[in-house]
């Protein structure tokens, strides 16, 4: 598998993020004080006001998902151990029960199809479906798109992101709009040239209408550098990434704000940055450190370009772990009590563990596990959680759980099987759910030396 152009800076993200710690905001205020992000019509890029504060059900779906909401009571909801059991891998495109807990998994890739040495997807916290589940995005040595068939559960491959067209892309920016479902944005290029641009892609369209240019930044910086990690608000109107030399340095940080036209750079020109994620409603921008600012968050409004609250590592605020924004929630891994930590953006500081890697319910907790966090669905009174690491039988163990926000419950809903046999972190299932809470893409190497996609479909 091609480890260039992959997402370099996810992979030094690893060494911040395994487990990290907690950390101690200051400068928050209960009020923020924020800007309304500006919504977007259904017909796309027109903006509507959009209320300032919280949704008003911040448990409830987004207006006009097509929401069903997975069934915890038919997944383990206790502390059993679920030995993991071999399977027989059906041909891509089919599907198998998981024997341990009677989910249903479908095979979207077979690298070998394809002619690839492996297939992948992005990160837990960038969407593999889009915004209505009809389309998938993989890597198989390039970037391959699928359609999804919601009724009958079976993708198909329908060709490479690029088809055809004079663009270098970095597969793992590509984002899918939150708003229209044929659309997605990426970062690239023209090729032999540096990655500076911000595409529009159409993957309904065959022809050089495909690609359209958002914006070229080329001039923004000045400086020889490229573009990664992008990140942008449900909406389509916030977008950030940050810029790296050819060495992989950090350079900038910047958001651009779309329907204004204007890129704001990050204040903070001495904080090492590792990666940055838009908040779902877009208010505001995680921008996180690496190196000597290793589990430090810095919160940024870019509106008016300020740093609202800086979080670092302590027992009390618990701001360690791989982590997804929601619109109402943060939710970070815990690193001093295990499993995960729920705050809101009102009270940043006042983190709540909801959930924990337990031998039962009275156990200690199992310190072998590292995982990823997903809440990419629209509905965020449950948030996402895939293991790897230990895999010794013990309950949690290379599984895929869902976790209730409020800490009322988790519902164990399959195994990986993967071993990190094929690739120490691309074997990492990294699973990230849909924005209808319906479906699960992971990847598993089933212990062997070659890494494929998977669809688990939720009960």
């Amino acid at each position: 598998m091609k480890t260039q152009p992959l997402f370099f800076s996810l992979v030094l993200g690893l060494l911040g993020c395994l487990h990290p710690e907690s950390g101690t905001a200051s400068g928050t205020s209960a009020g923020t004080g924020l800007d309304p992000v500006p919504g977007t019509s259904p017909g796309e890029g027109h903006p509507t006001p959009e209320p300032q504060g919280p949704p008003a059900d911040p448990k409830g779906p987004a207006p006009g998902v097509d929401f069903e909401p997975p069934n915890f009571a038919a997944g383990v909801t206790d502390y059993r151990p679920v030995p993991e059991t071999r399977v027989t891998l059906p041909p891509a495109g089919s599907s198998f029960t998981d024997p341990d807990f009677h989910t249903k998994i479908i095979r979207l890739t077979n690298a070998r199809d394809l002619g690839a040495s492996g297939c992948v997807h992005s990160y837990s916290t960038v969407p593999a479906f889009n915004v209505d589940s009809s389309w998938v995005l993989a890597y198989c040595d390039e970037p391959r798109l699928f359609t999804f068939d919601k009724a009958t559960d079976r993708p198909t491959y329908v060709g490479t992101l690029t088809d055809g067209q004079a663009v270098a892309v970095n597969w793992e920016s590509a984002y899918w709009s939150g708003v229209s479902p044929n659309i997605l944005y990426v970062l690239g290029g023209t090729p032999g040239t540096r990655q500076t641009k911000l595409y529009r892609v159409d993957v309904t369209r065959h022809d050089a209408s495909r690609f359209t240019v958002v914006k070229d930044f080329a001039g923004a910086w000045g400086g020889t550098w490229d573009l990664w990690q992008l990140s942008h608000s449900d909406n389509d109107e916030v977008f950030t990434f940050h810029a790296r030399d050819a060495g992989g340095n950090y350079y900038k940080t910047g958001a651009y704000l779309r329907s204004q036209d204007r890129l704001v750079t990050f204040p903070d020109g001495n904080f090492d940055v590792d990666e940055t994620y838009v908040q779902k409603t877009g208010r505001t921008i995680n921008v996180i450190g690496k190196g000597r600012d290793s589990f430090v968050v810095k919160v940024w409004n870019p509106r008016d370009n300020s740093i609202v609250a800086t979080m670092t590592d302590s027992a009390t605020n618990k701001m360690g772990g791989h982590y997804d924004l929601g619109a109402t929630y943060m939710v970070n891994g815990d690193r001093y009590e295990s499993g995960a930590v729920v705050r809101t953006w009102t009270g940043l500081t006042a983190p709540r563990n909801v959930f924990q890697y337990k031998s039962s319910a009275n156990g200690d907790a199992n310190w072998d596990i590292a995982d990823h966090i997903s809440m990419r669905n629209a509905d965020e009174s449950f948030f996402l959680m895939s293991t790897y690491g230990a895999g010794d039988g013990r309950p949690f163990e290379r599984e895929i759980i869902l976790v209730k926000t409020n800490g009322s419950g988790f519902s164990r809903v399959a195994h990986t099987r993967s071993a990190g046999v094929a690739d120490s972190y691309w074997s990492q299932p990294r699973a990230v759910i849909d924005r209808r809470g319906r479906y699960v893409v992971f990847t598993s190497d089933h212990g062997t030396s070659q890494n494929d996609v998977y669809i688990l479909k939720l009960p």
